[in-house]
């Protein structure tokens, strides 16, 4: 189940329905070093196919073009207009900046084309965004006979300061005969609980590109550094692979006595014997949460005007996939976020969760309407958050089923967190501006498995925001608490309730604990995780009372902490 369920999940995250599927590069796996060192680069659907493991050398030069009348749109440096140092770049490879959105910039072919015509024999286009990583250059013009590339910024500015200075930079562009083009596994490409940790598992896709030749005796390595900085390697065995085939290299039970121990980020390395081809990625164990983001928030965004908004009946939202380990598990808490919450005060999400296969997701199309057409079913009740107008950032909301304060996970199962937005029903067309975390960092040319999808009216695009980040979206489980995550074992309902709820003014809370409890406390959050109040609490079998007539109305959580064990409940101040 889970090798098919890897695979697919591959396929259906980098099903971009907005890119024609059959838009691929002309050298694939394109290979570039920029004075001996290799840099991850993406190549481009137009110029030149170049013959295979045959290096294409030479010295790098800068391109320095006339330029707009605002350098921050056209500089001199982006190659959008004549080139006025054309006798410098013959038979050299052109160094070209990317342009940043505005008037007068350029396209990826009229800067190649541009290069081309002064005499460059290749060409380096270099990032203008940071934190991005390259992705394909798409376009059609039979003109262009050289190749291209493209790379970061990160990895272009170095180059720039180098070439100012004066240095030497050589670089080389070759086009492997075998291509590692792919890696998927299990859910260490996301964030994934402590508690839901499995075996490690990788899948690599090795592609031989030669029309004739069969490659003999590949042999895949995975190299694993967790956090404590213990390496974990392991080999596949030695495999042929066919020519003009996509020959699977199983790495299915890497480490087969290796499970993740530790909280914390694990770096992943794969590579083999038949090139220099490397694919780093890293994952990250938490203590309860399963998200697709590392933690880090981005900011804001949205991939939708409000002209296209309006046009997709008023609906955007995001998704998020993830699969548990071999033991089943509670999800009491999902995080979302909003950033123009001022704007959408009064609007209405729905948070739900869905029990998906690998039957469903399988079936997945362009044209989707609901969740519910890529799941077999929802769990528990769906949660709706009305926006207050006042949020900052990301919102945490309890999960439920029923009479239950926690939705029921099973063990090796596919499960879909949901964040829906319908604003058909006002005569506006504000588009809601998401939180956005940064993914986790796998960097290879032209994938990123982010397990994240959009949806925006009937449409569904798999693959999620972008390469680099993605609608914040995090499960939480059993043992997580608004603000924080702890170790702590979760108290029985029975030993921690709160009434009457929802209350005007006085909550009563009951403390009834089996134990003997120490360093007692009971905290109060309000849906942001912002800590509003703690009280310390003498007697472990007792009820006290607490005033909440200050308190504007909304919802709120008591969380019980002691030194054995943790219980929150949400309530509902009219």
């Amino acid at each position: 189940m889970k090798k098919f369920f890897y695979t697919l999940l591959l396929f259906v995250f980098c099903l971009i329905v907005e890119v024609n599927a059959q838009t691929t590069a002309l050298n694939p796996g394109l290979r570039l070093t920029i004075n001996g060192k290799n840099i991850v680069t993406q190549g481009a659907t137009f110029g030149k196919t170049m013959d295979l493991d045959v290096p294409l050398c030479a010295d790098v030069v800068a391109v320095i073009s006339k330029g707009g009348a605002n350098p921050t749109t056209n500089s001199k440096a982006e190659g959008c207009d004549s080139i006025l140092n054309a006798a410098a770049l013959k038979d050299k490879i052109a160094l070209v900046r990317r342009s940043a959105t505005g008037a007068g910039t350029c396209d990826f072919l009229t800067k190649v084309s541009n290069a081309q015509k002064a005499g460059a024999i290749a060409v380096i286009i270099y990032d203008n965004v940071a934190n991005v990583v390259p992705a394909l250059m798409t376009g059609t013009n039979a003109t262009i006979t050289i190749p291209s590339c493209r790379i970061s910024l990160e990895d272009g500015t170095p180059i720039v300061a180098d070439l100012a200075a004066g240095k030497k930079v050589t670089a080389c562009l070759v086009a492997p005969k075998a291509v590692i083009n792919s890696h998927s596994g299990n859910t260490y490409l996301l964030t994934t609980p402590l508690i839901q940790a499995d075996t490690v598992t990788s899948l690599v896709t090795v592609v031989n590109r030669h029309p004739t030749d069969t490659i003999k005796n590949i042999v895949m390595y995975s190299e694993i550094t967790a956090p404590s900085g213990k390496v974990y390697l392991t080999k596949d065995d030695a495999e042929d692979i066919p020519p003009t085939a996509a020959g699977f290299i199983n790495l299915l039970d890497i480490r087969k006595d290796y499970v993740p121990k530790e909280i914390g980020a694990y770096k992943v390395r794969i590579f083999g014997n038949l090139n220099s081809d490397t694919l780093t990625s890293q994952f990250f164990v938490t203590n309860y949460t399963f998200s697709a983001d590392n933690g880090t928030l981005t900011g804001t965004g949205t991939a939708r005007t409000p002209a296209t908004f309006a046009a997709q009946f008023k609906k955007y939202s995001h998704l998020n996939f993830y699969l548990t380990g071999d033991k089943p598990a509670k999800a009491t808490f999902a995080t979302f976020g909003i950033q123009n919450a001022a704007q959408m005060k009064g609007r209405t999400f729905i948070v739900s969760v869905l029990k998906a296969s690998e039957e469903s997701i399988g079936k997945i199309a362009s044209t989707v309407k609901d969740p519910l057409e890529i799941a077999d079913g929802l769990l528990g009740d769906p949660t709706t958050y009305d926006i207050l107008g006042t949020e900052k950032g990301l919102i945490t909301v309890p999960l439920s089923d029923d009479t239950k304060k926690y939705i029921d996970l099973e063990p090796n199962g596919i499960y879909i967190l949901a964040v829906e937005y319908d604003g058909s029903s006002f005569k506006d067309s504000i588009v809601p501006q998401y939180s956005l975390g940064r993914t986790l960092p796998i960097r290879w040319p032209g994938f990123s498995v982010s397990g994240t999808a959009v949806m925006s009216g009937d449409r569904y695009f798999g693959g999620g925001w972008s390469a680099t980040e993605d609608p914040v979206g995090r499960l939480h489980l059993q043992g997580f608490t608004v603000g924080t995550e702890d170790n702590l074992s979760q108290l029985e309902a029975s030993e921690f309730s709160v009434y009457p709820n929802p209350v005007r003014d006085i909550v009563n809370v009951k403390l009834d604990l089996k134990e003997q409890h120490q360093k007692i406390q009971l905290g109060i959050t309000d849906l942001m995780g912002r800590l509003i109040n703690v009280y310390s609490i003498d007697n472990q079998n007792s009820t006290i009372q607490i005033n909440l007539n200050s308190f504007p109305s909304g919802t709120y959580f008591l969380t019980l902490q002691t030194n054995k064990g943790i219980a929150t409940e949400k309530i509902i101040k009219e």
